[in-house]
Order: structure tokens, then sequence, then C-alpha cells
């Protein structure tokens, strides 16, 4: 059995100056720290390598976008006494925040949690 955090129809408008680290579980409080040393909830990286090329629709591209998914079974056993899917919070931290972001308009279809 698998737990697998997917990331569908990822899509700029501009080249991406940054990725971004995955965190689960950490709850609804925006003040909590994120640590990528925290095995619990850090899932690993968002890579959006390719986002931007795959995002046009300039007839290059078939505009959907691009898929990611991360494998996050040893955070959901790690949160087991308290996980719970549906409730469960997904947070994502630019590696590098000073960029600007804003500009590179991305923008993420669906995020769902699922169980293979």
């Amino acid at each position: 059995a698998q737990w697998v955090l997917r990331f569908d129809g990822i899509r700029a408008t501009a080249p991406t100056a940054t990725s971004y680290d995955v965190f689960l579980g950490l709850g609804s409080d925006t003040d909590t720290a994120v640590d990528t040393a925290d095995d619990e909830h850090h899932v690993g990286l968002l890579s959006l390598f390719g986002v931007h090329e795959a995002s046009r629709d300039d007839g290059t591209a078939a505009a959907d976008g691009q898929r990611r998914q991360l494998d996050v079974t040893a955070q959901v056993t790690a949160q087991a006494a308290t996980f719970r899917p549906l409730a469960t919070q997904v947070r994502l931290r630019a590696t590098n925040p000073g960029r600007d972001l804003a500009a590179v308009g991305l923008t993420i279809e669906r995020v769902t949690l699922e169980f293979a």
C-alpha cells in the first residue's frame, strides 16, 4: 500500500524561478515553522521544470500543464495517530522566496491525496 500526493494541471505564465518544498499535515496555523529536516511533515521537492513550456497555448504544447506526484507513505505512517485524509493540509514553501513569484502566474488545478 502506498499514499501518493498528486498535483494536476500545474501551469505557469512565465518560466518558474524556483521549486517548492512540500509539507503534509502541518495544520492550519500559518505561523507554524516549516523545516525540511522534519521528516514527519516534509514530503520532498515539487520541481517546476518545464511547466511554463507545457502551459503554452500557442500550439507548441497541449496547454494543460503538467502533473507531479510524491510518495507520502512515510509521512502518513509517521502521523498515523492524528492523520485525517479529508482534513489534512498541504503547504508549499518556495526554495528561493526572494524571487518574483507573483510574476510567474503559477496555478495548480487540483491537489489530491490517494491511497493505492
